[in-house]
């Protein structure tokens, strides 16, 4: 199956070898085949379970933002309330019931990609991204339950702009370059010039700037730094090759203008566009 970009969520009941290891072996699997349902109806609708793994649930879903977090917080309080509901309904004396308050819920969340594998009736999850969240499952964190998210989760994601028409160059741009930038490209786009421009927020760059760059023959990078510092993150990061990105640098000690940008991208869009011609000429 061709491969997804999205969030892959470990659920982790915390505390459940040791409980199982104490306790009656039938009201421990009831109890814990409870609270796995309430992880898993949390979940419905929001976060695909792909992979029952005893005490845990991996799922996984397309979306990137900040929402997935809050759902996390969510099954965590609905967690908790069956937990509470357990220790005050039950009336069994058994050691089961009465330290199922030892369990705990902990998530390891991380953005990436992943792929799934059919075998025979089941779907299994398979990817770099996918071992690295099993990985960060035995951390060493002291806690009994927490919400473990990468950077990778965490940053804020690239604001797109696409062109009005199909274009094979882009633009990359940050910080205090976006005002003049967003002028630079209503202008560029009356002239007839057609940018699709991805405005970068955060580091370690997500997966979708590996994608805007790979999908366009040139991006220009815009950014007030004399020494390309962007292009040079970029290009190492990424393995970019550096002759798909265009330095575009202000460093005159001025703010940077629409204008300045307008002049640098033309410039060099125009032996381009030449070339182009001659092409369908011949």
């Amino acid at each position: 199956m061709p491969a997804t970009q999205g969030t892959l969520v470990l659920a982790d009941i915390s505390g459940y070898t040791a409980y199982m290891a104490g306790t009656e072996h039938e009201h421990s699997i009831e109890i814990l085949k409870e609270l796995m349902e309430t992880i898993a109806r949390s979940f419905d609708e929001r976060l695909r379970i792909d992979q029952l793994e005893g005490d845990a649930l991996c799922a996984t879903t397309e979306r990137t933002d900040a929402e997935v977090a809050t759902w996390l917080h969510d099954t965590f309080g609905r967690f908790h309330e069956r937990l509470r509901d357990i220790r005050e309904l039950s009336t069994c004396p058994c050691r089961a019931c009465a330290s199922a308050g030892d369990l705990g819920l902990k998530f390891i969340v991380h953005r990436g990609e992943f792929s799934r594998q059919q075998i025979g009736q089941q779907v299994q999850l398979y990817g770099t991204d996918v071992n690295l969240v099993h990985r960060l499952a035995k951390n060493t964190v002291p806690l009994r339950e927490y919400l473990f998210a990468t950077a990778a989760t965490l940053v804020p994601q690239p604001v797109l702009r696409k062109a009005q028409r199909p274009t094979r160059f882009g633009v990359l741009y940050f910080g205090s370059t976006s005002p003049a930038m967003q002028e630079a490209l209503d202008v560029l786009t009356e002239q007839g010039v057609d940018l699709d421009a991805m405005r970068l927020r955060a580091f370690p760059f997500p997966e979708s700037v590996d994608k805007f760059i790979a999908g366009h023959d040139k991006v220009f990078v815009v950014e007030q730094n004399r020494d390309a510092q962007m292009h040079a993150m970029l290009v190492n990061e990424l393995s970019i090759d550096p002759a798909r990105l265009v330095k575009v640098l202000h460093y005159d000690g001025t703010p940077i203008t629409a204008r300045f940008i307008t002049r640098a991208i033309e410039q060099h869009l125009q032996p381009a566009q030449s070339n182009t011609l001659q092409k369908e000429a011949a």
